[in-house]
C-alpha cells in the first residue's frame, strides 16, 4: 500500500470516528438547553395532627365571586364559634357531627394514635381513643378559636385561618363541603 493511501485511511478513520463524537455533543446540547431546571420541594414542618392526603388540582381563586367568598367565611366564622362552645362544653358526641367520615376514622385509628403519643411524650399511656384526642388535644387547644382569614383551595375545599399575636397566618381548620354543610377535614 502506498504511503497515500495509508494517508487516506488514516484521515477516513479520524472522521468516522470525529462524527459520532460531533453528534453525541450535539445531543447534549439540545438536551442540556431543552431541560428545565426545577427548584427543590420546600419541606414544611407537619402539624400536631397532619393529615396526608390526595392532592386536590389547581384551583384558579377568581373564580369564585366575592360574594360567595364572604358567605362562606361568614357560615364559617359561625362555624367555628359553634365548635368553640361544644368544645368548651366538652361535648364529644357533637362535636364528631362537625367532622367528615374520613376524618373520624382517622382519628380513631391505632396508627394516628400511636403517632401522636410518639411526638408527644405526655400523651403515653393516656392517648388511647379519638375520645382521648378529643378531650387532651383538642379541649386545650381549639376552645377559643376565631377565624381572620379563609382561602379557597377547590370549589369545596377551604382552610381557616387565624392569626395570631406576631400577625401570622396559622392554619385553623381545613373544611370541606358535604352536601351544603362545612365539615372538618384536617
Amino acid at each position: 500500500m502506498t504511503e497515500k493511501g495509508k494517508a487516506y485511511i488514516i484521515i477516513n478513520m479520524k472522521q468516522c470516528l470525529l462524527f459520532p463524537s460531533i453528534i453525541l455533543l450535539t445531543l447534549v446540547f439540545l438536551m442540556a438547553s431543552t431541560c428545565e431546571t426545577v427548584p427543590p420541594a420546600q419541606e414544611t414542618a407537619p402539624a400536631a395532627h397532619a393529615q396526608q392526603t390526595q392532592v386536590e388540582p389547581a384551583y384558579v381563586p377568581t373564580i369564585v365571586s366575592q360574594e360567595v367568598y364572604d358567605t362562606a367565611k361568614a357560615d364559617i366564622q359561625q362555624l367555628v364559634q359553634d365548635l368553640n362552645g361544644i368544645i368548651r362544653a366538652r361535648n364529644y358526641n357533637r362535636w364528631l357531627t362537625y367532622l367528615t367520615d374520613s376524618y373520624r376514622e382517622r382519628i380513631g385509628s391505632r396508627e394516628f394514635l400511636e403517632d401522636i403519643r410518639s411526638r408527644y411524650p405526655a400523651f403515653r399511656g393516656r392517648l388511647n381513643s379519638a375520645q382521648d384526642y378529643f378531650n387532651l388535644v383538642v379541649v386545650p387547644s381549639r376552645a377559643n378559636d376565631h377565624v381572620d382569614d379563609i382561602e379557597f383551595v377547590t370549589e369545596n375545599h377551604v382552610v381557616a385561618y387565624t392569626i395570631d399575636s406576631h400577625n401570622q397566618r396559622l392554619i385553623l381548620y381545613n373544611l370541606v363541603d358535604v352536601n351544603g354543610v362545612w365539615k372538618i377535614d384536617n
